[in-house]
């Protein structure tokens, strides 16, 4: 059976409250009638002191006059054991009961039960030795007046403890139900996060446990979005890793076919004709292209099989990038900067994923900075690692990093949303890191790759830096 989380904190809690309530109230009771009786013994023995000093004779209006003062009875045996006054009436059956009680002294004696036909009640008894005529004095008072002070003595603390019951109740109740609600909001979130849902909620309520595992359920969701978004980022590369092969030898068939066409074009016609310089050096760039997505390692090759590394010159490498856009340069009229050294070289698992990597950020550095505008590489080492610079002067990313890294996603209407994606694929290849970020009035494209020694040994040419600026050309 269902327990609700507000009956586990409501039900115990109203349980152990009444339980106190009725404890408390007996026991105040039971505390205030044992008080009124050790008041009602003090009071029978010090009226009974009393009346054993006196010295003047118990006759029957004396005693009847002293029992309305004490608020009881006053009953006198005389020296033969026989009824001298009494404020009771005097009877045999009195007589023998208050005879078999232990035999009185010359001080009171602590009040004793005696059980008669008209009730019970407490004797105190002391001899009259002093006088001319012993006597025996017993001082009695009903027990009737104990329930009374019980009854009275009773109901301030029930009253009392039944108000703060009550409020204790609903207090208990207000709070449980404050804790429930924010145990249904974590229900309904954990409920959201197994059906798909993985939008935080705002942390409600005090700073408590409960904070803590609303916000601790937050970073969970996040992180199973992030999770949902590279499982989808996953299948998405694992598809375009399964209709790469295929495309990629139908594009390479056919952009050999179409360069091998022009080449004859060329070689019969006497002139040069620029167009087909362009159109050729355009077909290089897209054969380069391809070559790059077919490179890509699956990440499952690189928990499988060692890494075999080739050395490259990573400034060859830039150079021949910057060779291969240089149509794209001319159509959007930029200028593209070098900033390296003379060589470079370093080891890499692929260099042509690498290289295609580059391609695709300068091909985008030289969109972003639309007409007329500036990209500029630039090339810096350390001893650990090699730092590649790619700058733009255009206006910035519309989204963050990590959207723009995200595959299929693209800013540009006839864009596919593979450039970053690739070329961070190649950078992990590489064990490097690849990051966005604007630098001033620049957007500013960084990897930094791990910097290797070539197979003899050589540490890299940095002693000579090389500087070149492509100039825009004159016409698009």
């Amino acid at each position: 059976m269902r327990s609700p989380f507000r009956n586990q904190i409501f039900l115990p809690t109203a349980a152990l409250l009444v339980f106190a309530v009725i404890l408390f109230t007996g026991v105040s009771a039971w505390h205030a009638v044992e008080v009124q009786r050790s008041q009602t013994a003090q009071h029978m023995e010090a009226v009974a002191n009393a009346l054993g000093s006196a010295t003047y004779p118990l006759t029957d209006d004396v005693v009847r006059r002293i029992g309305a003062m004490v608020g009881g009875d006053v009953v006198v045996f005389d020296a033969d054991g026989q009824i001298a006054a009494s404020t009771m009436e005097p009877n045999e059956t009195l007589r023998t009961a208050l005879a078999d009680l232990p035999g009185a002294t010359e001080t009171a004696s602590s009040p004793q039960v005696l059980r008669l036909e008209t009730g019970s009640y407490l004797v105190s008894s002391i001899q009259r030795t002093h006088v001319r005529r012993p006597a025996t004095l017993y001082v009695i008072l009903k027990q009737n007046e104990f329930p009374v002070v019980w009854q009275n003595s009773l109901w301030p603390p029930a009253v009392v403890a039944l108000v703060t019951l009550l409020l204790a109740l609903l207090v208990a109740r207000l709070l449980s139900g404050r804790i429930a609600r924010r145990v249904d909001q974590l229900s309904a979130l954990f409920s959201r996060l197994a059906e798909g849902d993985f939008r935080p909620v705002e942390p409600s309520g005090r700073d408590d446990e409960l904070r803590d595992l609303m916000v601790s359920a937050n970073v969970l969701s996040v992180q199973l979005r992030s999770m949902q978004q590279e499982l989808v980022t996953a299948e998405r590369l694992q598809l375009l890793g399964q209709l790469s092969g295929g495309l990629a030898h139908q594009l390479k068939n056919s952009i050999a076919g179409a360069r091998l066409a022009i080449q004859l074009h060329q070689r019969r016609c006497t002139t040069d004709d620029p167009m087909v310089n362009t159109a050729l050096a355009q077909l290089a760039l897209t054969e380069e292209q391809v070559l790059a997505v077919v490179s890509l390692k699956p990440d499952s090759s690189k928990a499988s099989m060692p890494q075999v590394k080739e050395t490259c010159d990573l400034a060859s490498m830039v150079t021949d990038v910057v060779a291969l856009l240089q149509p794209h340069c001319t159509h959007w009229k930029s200028v593209i900067t070098l900033d390296m050294p003379a060589a470079l070289p370093i080891s890499v698992v692929s260099a042509q994923s690498l290289k295609g990597a580059l391609l695709n950020l300068m091909q985008n550095a030289i969109e972003a900075a639309g007409v007329d505008g500036t990209v500029s590489c630039h090339l810096k080492t350390n001893e650990q690692n090699v730092v590649i610079d790619i700058r733009d002067s255009g206006p910035g990313f519309a989204d963050d990093q990590q959207q723009l890294l995200t595959a299929f996603r693209t800013t540009k209407p006839e864009g596919i949303g593979l450039g970053l994606t690739i070329a961070q694929h190649a950078v992990d290849q590489e064990g490097g890191t690849m990051s966005l970020r604007r630098v001033g009035d620049e957007t500013s494209v960084e990897i930094c790759l791990p910097l290797h020694s070539d197979n003899n040994g050589s540490s890299p040419n940095t002693s000579s830096q090389r500087k070149v600026k492509l100039q825009k050309a004159d016409t698009p």
